[in-house]
């Protein structure tokens, strides 16, 4: 698996983010840019809260919603 941003690209759109959180191991904060079109936030949410994250703040924009979710 390799993240978006080591690809270069905005989108991860190959691995669910249950897959991925072994890498926020040492994070206190992280974002989620999910477009409007393909909204990831409901499964996203769901898979961070069981990891013990939880939304903090939350903004929408035209074409894609951004939220901030802190470590618990």
């Amino acid at each position: 698996m390799t993240p978006a941003a080591e690809t270069a690209q905005l989108w991860e759109t190959r691995d669910p983010i249950g897959l991925s959180l072994s890498g926020l191991a040492t994070a206190d904060v992280t974002y989620l840019v999910t477009s409007v079109a393909r909204d990831q936030r409901p499964e996203t949410t769901f898979a961070m809260e069981s990891a013990g994250w939880h939304v903090t703040e939350t903004w929408e924009f035209t074409s894609v919603h951004v939220l901030r979710y802190e470590r618990d």
